[in-house]
């Protein structure tokens, strides 16, 4: 089942749902315009008896039989993905076991340990909410050149929906060396967001401003 609520007009594709379960949930194979958040509220407003569970693939459930062999386009294919490295940084999000965030100064300093060409200062674009600790965070100009593409405030994730993708090929044309996109939390639009940002990033990495 495809749920298509404009998805397209925000830069998200339409919500793949699988509804035939014998336990009669329903589960999301792809997040999408159309929000678990909504589709909860639809069920306790219109089922009189059983409201259905809403399970997101990955996040609620695993099915390995599925992942090797996926049927539906919200599995099968990758979305855009930049020609770029893309660096998804988890700022608020707890790290795995093992893993201790890294300073800023650190982090940065690392990225330009990366690339060999000195005859010219690195390019690096970010994605990143307007209000987040990134946006403010004082970014050193010493060898690199900083593009910086709002993604609209944490308390609206439809808008940073809208300019996911526009800012991703807008930072490729404008032949940056590296992207780096800041978390957004995984509510309403921003599981559908994360979902495509980690098909696009090649890398994780976990930083405390």
């Amino acid at each position: 089942m495809i749920l298509d609520g404009g998805a397209c007009g925000l830069g998200l594709e339409s919500t793949v749902v699988d509804g035939l379960n014998e336990d009669g949930n329903l589960r999301v194979l792809r997040p999408g315009g159309i929000t678990v958040e909504e589709m909860e509220r639809v069920l306790k407003a219109d089922m009189k008896e059983r409201i259905p569970k809403v399970l997101v693939h990955r996040r609620d459930y695993r099915d390995a039989e599925m992942e090797m062999a996926p049927t539906t386009p919200g599995m099968k294919y990758r979305h855009y993905s930049p020609s770029v490295p893309v660096i998804l940084l988890w700022t608020t999000s707890l790290p795995p076991e093992g893993t201790e965030p890294a300073p800023p100064g650190p982090f940065i300093a690392s990225l330009k340990d990366r690339f060999t060409d000195l005859s010219r200062p690195l390019k690096i674009g970010i994605l990143t909410p307007s209000d987040s600790a990134l946006s403010a965070y004082p970014l050193p100009t010493d060898g690199i050149q900083w593009r910086i593409y709002p993604l609209g405030p944490t308390s609206d994730p439809s808008i940073t929906a809208h300019r996911l993708f526009d800012g991703l090929l807008t930072l490729e044309n404008e032949d940056v060396d590296l992207i780096l996109i800041e978390e957004v939390k995984e509510e309403n639009e921003g599981l559908a967001i994360m979902n495509r940002v980690r098909k696009a990033a090649s890398e994780n990495r976990w930083v405390r401003f």
